[in-house]
């Protein structure tokens, strides 16, 4: 046993030592870092990081929702899955959840055209917990079909030099969406996945009988251009379809959606959210 007295040091004097000499050796860590350009942050620190960034994602969420006049419920999964979004922003995934929640109570299913790893699919999911409708999931899971002769480049995004080297490209395996989903409790019976080339052919059984909600993410014109078709006849009044890519990466995106609008007019009613750094338009069924 250490006699303290003899040592010169009181009980717990030790332990403070320790931490004024740590707090010194992590200061000098984070000195020497920074004069590389790094950033060094402990764990707590990282925690108080991420509970701030969920804070904001949150308010943003909350004042988009009472802006529109939507009321949302209470979700324990939406910040954390709006937060850690993949290949949508969090202010798009902000629109989907405001949109989405404000249609639940017309008659239909939701569809997602263009799955990829499945994190704008497990949001939409959450969102539908308890209402009883189904999310149809399409997706080649081979990643971006051959672009046509209406998609141009216009945002160069994987700095590959032309519109056909992006065939192939974003590919994710379905799998990956399957355990999306089972982590944060999603039932099979509450989802269904279309594999394949979506096109003007899918046969109707692939389709849900009537949609109030929809996101086309599928890129290119050909596939974006089929699915506002096929939705057409099956939109709810009042219902609503959110197009990814609007005026970026293939402008086919945008030419898809104002061809459909000129074709239609009177149907929909087009909102581009300039205010966000994700670009994409929401047509609203106007319930004619």
């Amino acid at each position: 046993m250490h006699d303290h007295a003899q040592v010169g040091m009181r009980p717990g004097s030790a332990f403070l030592a320790y931490r004024r000499a740590t707090h010194t050796i992590r200061q000098h860590i984070k000195w020497v870092a920074s004069r590389f350009g790094v950033e060094v942050m402990t764990r707590r620190g990282l925690q108080d990081l991420e509970r701030g960034r969920c804070a904001a994602v949150d308010e943003y969420l909350r004042l988009l929702a009472k802006i529109r006049g939507t009321d949302l419920p209470e979700s324990k999964d939406r910040i954390d899955l709006l937060s850690r979004l993949r290949g949508a922003g969090v202010g798009e995934g902000a629109h989907l959840v405001a949109c989405l929640v404000s249609v639940t109570r017309l008659p239909g299913d939701i569809c997602e055209f263009g799955v990829g790893s499945g994190a704008t699919s497990a949001l939409l999911a959450n969102e539908l917990r308890g209402t009883g409708k189904v999310l149809w999931l399409y997706d080649t899971f081979a990643g971006l079909p051959a672009p046509t002769a209406e998609d141009e480049l216009i945002d160069d995004v994987d700095q590959l030099g032309s519109m056909a080297a992006y065939q192939g490209r974003m590919s994710h395996a379905q799998a990956e969406v399957l355990d999306r989903l089972r982590n944060i409790g999603v039932s099979s019976e509450a989802f269904r996945i279309v594999t394949g080339l979506f096109d003007e052919t899918i046969a109707d059984e692939r389709l849900p009988e009537q949609v109030c909600f929809a996101y086309v993410d599928f890129d290119f014109y050909a596939p974006i251009r089929a699915a506002l078709e096929k939705l057409l006849p099956r939109m709810s009044p009042k219902g609503i379809i959110v197009v990814d890519d609007y005026g970026y990466f293939s402008n086919g995106a945008q030419k898809a959606v104002d061809q459909f609008l000129s074709a239609y007019p009177g149907l929909f009613e087009i909102e581009v959210p300039n205010y966000c750094h994700d670009k994409f338009a929401i047509l609203r069924h106007v319930g004619r």
